[in-house]
């Protein structure tokens, strides 16, 4: 088996960059799980180093989200808003060539504030931006708004009670 492999061409190099960003989530993924919370943030940080090279460089909103709420659930917000921050950077870097990557980090990031009471007066902004983006790259008439809206029903939510009929309604 080894000989096979050492028999195999090398990957190009963008296939290269798509196994590094990935491997390295799964790795982060099971060092959070496994309690072992700096050296996940450390292969999540690699990661992100790896991701602009990476073709699938776009799934890196599903992939800090998902290491987020790891993270979060460890009791790891600290780590969680850092992730997020190096992630965002990165997703506005490359704004000018996809603005996909912003756009699936912004909601899971107002979310993230949203779960923290005393961050809950920056979730307005962060929807804002959020809200601004889906215009930019959709016009103020599309559907797209509706990913928006959802966040601002949910931070609206946490603020007061809604009435059981309001929330059916919604």
């Amino acid at each position: 088996q080894a000989l096979a492999i050492s028999k195999q061409p090398p990957a190009p190099p963008e296939m290269a960059g798509v196994a590094q960003f990935d491997g390295l989530f799964r790795k982060a993924q099971v060092a959070v799980a496994a309690g072992r919370t700096d050296e996940a943030v450390d292969l999540a940080m690699q990661a992100l180093d790896a991701a602009p090279r990476a073709q699938n460089r776009d799934q890196i909103g599903w992939q800090v989200q998902s290491l987020a709420g790891s993270l979060l659930s460890g009791k790891s917000a600290a780590n969680a808003e850092q992730l997020y921050r190096r992630a965002l950077a990165l997703a506005e870097s490359w704004s000018e060539d996809s603005l996909q990557p912003l756009l699936n980090l912004l909601p899971a990031y107002a979310r993230f504030l949203l779960a923290h009471r005393e961050r809950q007066a920056e979730v307005p902004a962060a929807i804002e931006r959020f809200r601004n983006l889906l215009i930019a790259a959709h016009g103020p008439d599309s559907g797209a708004l509706e990913d928006a809206f959802r966040v601002t029903i949910d931070f609206e939510r946490t603020r007061a009670q809604a009435p059981a009929s309001l929330i059916s309604a919604q």
